[in-house]
């Protein structure tokens, strides 16, 4: 190891003052260019990059996040203070609409109705009023029109 050190330091003594000042500033510009090429360049890209899934890992967590408050069951609510918005709803549309108190909301029964005036019905009492099934089940008859059931909640949304 002592030898190559011996040879490097003759052969830079061998070098006139103006070499070894273009060598110097070389061997300068060449170390620049490997701490740019090979430590901070990528460091840079590397920070933009993890902005980036950083803003797509926000905006992920906003949609599961709402997904999920849609998810979650609402708070009991109140059987009477909802069938007294629901049911002249239902005799706005022509149908003919049961209901009793449930354990989550207001319980409800349609026997017979059209497609059209069934989902209508739903859709005002989101739009109009907030409120929403949480159980919905409907079946369509041999005479073509559509049984329902279900629980109508106040939407947590509202």
């Amino acid at each position: 190891m002592k030898a190559r050190l011996a040879r490097l330091k003759a052969w830079w003594d061998g070098r006139s003052p103006r070499e070894r000042a273009m060598l110097a500033v070389t061997g300068g510009l060449i170390g620049v260019l490997i701490a740019w090429y090979g430590g901070i360049a990528p460091s840079l890209e590397w920070r933009a990059a993890a902005a980036g899934r950083r803003a797509v890992s926000e905006a992920r967590l906003a949609l599961v996040e709402a997904a999920a408050t849609r998810m979650t069951p609402p708070a009991a609510s109140d059987p009477a203070a909802l069938q007294a918005r629901a049911e002249p709803a239902a005799v706005a549309m022509g149908l003919e609409v049961r209901f009793s108190p449930g354990d989550r909301g207001l319980d409800f029964t349609v026997a017979s109705a059209a497609t059209p005036a069934l989902f209508g019905w739903i859709a005002g009492l989101r739009g109009a009023h907030g409120i929403e099934p949480l159980a919905l089940t409907v079946t369509e008859t041999a005479e073509g029109t559509l049984t329902a059931q279900g629980t109508l909640v106040q939407s947590s949304a509202s």
